[in-house]
């Protein structure tokens, strides 16, 4: 997928300017309402991070399927110290560690380049999808590797049992990304926002255009 418009940035500078120094531009009171509107919706739309996003897309798939795997995503440390003993529920290492590997920008950066069209063909035709293959490599980083490969997982897949599917493909298999991806509420959200600058600038941008005519028109009449 080639990342669209909702992953750019958006700046717009002469709406800064004109909130900035409207003092000295001396603008109307309609447009620089209209400034501001634009401003606190480009604030809205810049404070959703999508590789924040799709980072906790990710971790939710994992967290589900390893528990699946291992029975639960914690375990019980215990803490003794001298003035002070109890036992804490923690996440596992591996929970963590994925965590970090999958907030590297270039983790995601190459999953999301996967074309959908391309990705809903391997499912439709029952093979590992490209954006599979990644996500399988990311998760076999974090997760026991060698001789401890299979110990301590729950052998609740036949392939897993066999051993000709490894832990990390359990997880990152037959997994329906980009449906998921779409469907994300942060993402309708965001796409929104975008749409509404678009409205906004057009409109501020009309309104521009009117007042500058009208300046022309008046110096000719002059």
């Amino acid at each position: 997928m080639e990342m669209n418009d909702i992953w750019r940035d958006i700046n717009i500078p002469e709406t800064d300017n004109i909130l900035a120094k409207n003092d000295e531009l001396v603008v109307s009171e309609e447009l620089y309402k209209k400034c501001q509107k634009l401003s606190d919706v480009i604030a809205r739309y810049k404070s959703i991070n999508m590789y924040n996003v799709v980072a906790d897309i990710l971790s939710d798939r994992f967290k589900e399927k390893y528990a699946q795997l291992y029975g639960s995503i914690t375990h019980i440390e215990h803490i003794c110290q001298p003035d002070y003993e109890d036992d804490f529920e923690v996440e596992d290492p591996e929970i963590i560690a994925f965590y970090e590997t999958i907030r590297i920008k270039s983790n995601i950066d190459n999953l999301m380049k996967n074309d959908v069209g391309y990705e809903e063909y391997c499912r439709q035709e029952n093979y590992v999808s490209p954006l599979e293959e990644y996500f399988a490599r990311i998760c076999a980083s974090v997760l026991p590797h060698g001789e401890k490969t299979y110990q301590g997982i729950q052998l609740i897949d036949e392939a897993l049992a066999q051993k000709k599917k490894t832990p990390a493909e359990y997880i990152a298999y037959d997994f329906d990304f980009f449906t998921i991806y779409n469907k994300n509420v942060k993402v309708q959200e965001k796409e929104m926002l975008l749409d509404e600058i678009k409205e906004l600038a057009l409109d501020l941008y009309e309104n521009l255009m009117i007042k500058i005519r009208n300046i022309g028109n008046r110096y000719e009449k002059e």
